[in-house]
């Protein structure tokens, strides 16, 4: 917005009217989750669809992991659904009617709702206002008081319809980048050794050698020591990317670590299965929900 002029930069044509700032609880219908009791948690498919946090979403849509037999509070097909946990103002949408617990709320808002949903993540607005020294969440004052720009409804249309299209291209990309990744997954099957083995199914070639097996801690060095947790309210905003147990989590002024490392979660991991694990080079900072690895020299070469 152009300070209080209140239009964007940029518009499509035939727009010129100022847009109106409005608390988001005035314009959207907002439902808070609550958590259905754990001992009604199934992985049945045939049960309702429990959305509990950002671990049930990818790609901005819900993905049904773990199912329940007692409805609490719902979402309909079509509702957004904001993360209010840490990692705290993710967005997505729904195509199924689910159970929303309480790490999620859910938002009866338009396209252009969602995408304005998702500029206000990218801008860190959640990370300002998250409460909790340890765990960062967000509460149904902070969403429903949050302000945000609206144009009339024929502009929200536009603007909504505009970046669906491109939403709807990086979705098709990302397709690919999955598959290419299940073929990553079957060349690890097959280029290191299985259990009990000390040889690879398939190697490159002039390589005969047995593997040697060693303990993880003979060629790596953890780095814990240099790490710090910083709470939203404390950060300053910078270019470094500040990483937690999920990945990176803010961009900050300074760093603790410079070089080439691995991060592994240490707590507070989304996804047991596919257990959070990142190469990083460069400066990065680190907090402590991440244990820091590095290669010793001459050991991993």
């Amino acid at each position: 917005m152009k300070g209080q002029d209140r239009t964007p930069k940029l518009r499509f044509k035939g727009f010129s009217d100022d847009w109106e700032q409005r608390e988001l609880g005035e314009i959207v219908e907002i439902t808070m989750g609550q958590s259905p009791s754990s001992e009604n948690y199934t992985d049945n498919p045939d049960d309702y669809i429990l959305v509990q946090g950002n671990a049930d979403m990818k790609n901005g849509r819900v993905v049904p992991r773990v199912w329940t037999t007692q409805v609490t509070k719902e979402a309909r097909r079509g509702d957004l659904i904001l993360s209010v946990r840490a990692p705290v103002g993710d967005i997505g949408k729904t195509d199924f009617e689910v159970v929303l617990g309480r790490g999620v709320a859910g938002i009866k808002g338009n396209e252009f709702v969602f995408q304005s949903l998702g500029k206000m993540k990218q801008n860190g607005y959640w990370n300002k206002l998250s409460t909790g020294s340890t765990f960062e969440s967000i509460n149904s004052n902070d969403i429903k008081e949050a302000k945000i720009f609206i144009p009339k409804e024929k502009e929200q249309k536009k603007i909504g319809s505009y970046f669906k299209q491109l939403d709807n291209t990086i979705a098709l990309h990302l397709g690919k980048v999955d598959a290419l990744k299940q073929i990553k997954k079957g060349f690890l099957q097959q280029l290191f050794p299985r259990n009990g083995k000390n040889v690879p199914g398939v190697r490159f070639t002039d390589f005969h050698d047995e593997w040697e097996q060693c303990k993880l801690g003979e060629v790596s060095s953890r780095h814990d020591n240099l790490r710090i947790p910083i709470t939203a309210s404390n950060r300053v905003t910078g270019t470094t990317p500040y990483y937690g147990a999920n990945g990176i989590q803010d961009y900050v002024e300074g760093f603790t670590h410079d070089g080439e490392f691995i991060l592994v979660a240490e707590d507070g991991a989304n996804d047991l299965v596919n257990y959070p694990v990142r190469y990083v080079k460069g400066k990065v900072w680190v907090n402590n929900h991440a244990h820091v690895l590095q290669a010793k020299e001459k050991k991993s070469d």
